[in-house]
């Protein structure tokens, strides 16, 4: 009985740590910089950064609005794994277009259009705890459309960029 006791205490002694332990934020939000905004940085319409805004940017952007659960461990240090892990992968706060190469923008524009069509973004356990989260029919058509739309001329850019490359090789 009395080691049940000490189990016990020495359970709540290790939530309580775990609890005090300040959680790193990993990706703590920058300060306001208009240069950094979506909107900004995006280049697109105005109802596609409204649905990037809206059902991307909690993971990735700098702009992610952490709920209650994220401060209590260790839902803190998964949530902080996944978000540090979708802006390596794709982060709306740094320049989509225009700071990369054209052809590594085609690629990533043409991942965001798969990601919106097959149903693989957001991931279904975001949307378990954040139900309006999942993209409507509306917003995939928006998404792909901008996509497709943006994508031949960055080819053209990218076809560009490999000849110049190419003329300054054989130089």
């Amino acid at each position: 009985m009395r080691k049940l006791f000490r189990l016990r205490w020495a359970v709540v002694a290790l939530i309580a740590l775990a609890t005090l332990w300040a959680s790193r934020r990993i990706n703590s939000r920058l300060p306001e910089r208009p240069y950094l905004t979506i909107d900004a940085t995006l280049a697109a319409p105005p109802q596609v950064s409204a649905i990037v805004s809206q059902h991307c940017a909690d993971c990735h952007s700098e702009a992610t609005r952490w709920p209650w659960y994220a401060h209590v461990p260790p839902a803190s240090w998964l949530l902080e794994r996944d978000v540090a892990r979708a802006k390596r992968i794709l982060n709306f706060s740094q320049p989509l277009l225009g700071q990369r190469d054209a052809a590594a923008s085609v690629a990533v524009l043409s991942a965001i259009c798969k990601a919106a069509r097959s149903g693989g973004m957001p991931p279904r356990r975001y949307r378990l705890l954040h139900p309006n989260s999942a993209l409507g029919a509306g917003d995939r058509a928006w998404l792909c459309g901008w996509t497709q739309a943006t994508i031949p001329s960055l080819q053209k850019i990218a076809a560009a960029e490999a000849r110049s490359k190419s003329g300054k090789a054989t130089r």
